[in-house]
């Protein structure tokens, strides 16, 4: 892929389409700051890992979904934010009563 060609922009469109490309160029971006996020709420880097791929997945499952007039950034964070927490929920030894 040659980076040149993309802007974030372009890559969400591209990503809209299905082009491989595209979600490929949003990952690398974004990998990092998505890991940073969910590290700091699960405090398990195996787990953070786990949930940074649930979390681009919900991404490309619903990236047609994502309004423009917000940044690519905040989107991505309330969904690793939420993802975090879901899976803290699942896999939490606390019962409720």
């Amino acid at each position: 892929m040659d980076k040149s060609n993309y802007s974030e922009e372009n890559a969400i469109e591209r990503a809209k389409v299905g082009n491989e490309d595209g979600y490929r160029y949003l990952i690398e971006k974004y990998q990092t700051y998505a890991f940073t996020i969910a590290i700091g709420i699960v405090r398990n880097e195996e787990n953070a890992e786990e949930v940074v791929q649930d979390a681009f997945i919900r991404v490309f499952r619903h990236i047609a979904k994502f309004n423009k007039s917000g940044k690519f950034s905040t989107w991505l964070y309330r969904i690793v934010y939420n993802t975090s927490l879901t899976y803290l929920m699942q896999n939490s030894d606390i019962v409720y009563h």
